[in-house]
């Protein structure tokens, strides 16, 4: 969607706060799978930690989503 029309979205600041929130998902993917490798290993401490990571996939999944729709509807 962005590359057909790259004059638009490159000057919306919705287009950057969804960049921003793709990064800081893949940021939590990696945290989650080091989450995971830990649980995997025997440390059940690390449940809450994952649980947090999940909750946190949700609403950046979320939030990138509905940014979609505003962008699509600018």
């Amino acid at each position: 969607m962005a590359a057909a029309d790259v004059e638009e979205f490159i000057a919306a600041p919705v287009f950057w706060i969804k960049m921003g929130l793709v990064v800081l998902l893949l940021i939590n993917g990696l945290m989650m799978q080091r989450t995971e490798a830990r649980l995997t290993s025997g440390a059940h401490a690390a449940w809450q930690k994952l649980r947090v990571h999940a909750r946190l996939s949700m609403a950046l999944w979320l939030l990138i989503a509905t940014l979609g729709i505003i962008l699509a509807g600018s």
